[in-house]
């Protein structure tokens, strides 16, 4: 990816802090545990460059993020199609 430079308005899912879930076969596997385990992307900026980071959480106030951003994320997808 370009790196950022904070200025550019662009679509949800590519703006550093938009977070989203990340449904489908992992999401299953970390069903099946049991565990409260959830799969979000988040775009972050590291060393300069906004790039997409998929990782696992538990954290609470993470799911509840990424589960109002899926909304937005959902609508975005589909406003491309």
């Amino acid at each position: 990816m370009e790196p950022y430079d904070g200025t550019r308005r662009q679509p949800y899912g590519t703006r550093e802090g938009d977070i989203w879930l990340g449904p489908g076969a992992v999401q299953e596997l970390l069903d099946a545990e049991g565990e409260g385990k959830v799969l979000v992307h988040e775009m972050m900026v590291k060393d300069g460059v906004l790039d997409e980071f998929v990782y696992v959480t538990t954290d609470p106030e993470l799911i509840e993020r990424a589960t109002h951003g899926h909304e937005l994320w959902m609508a975005q997808v589909a406003s491309e199609n």
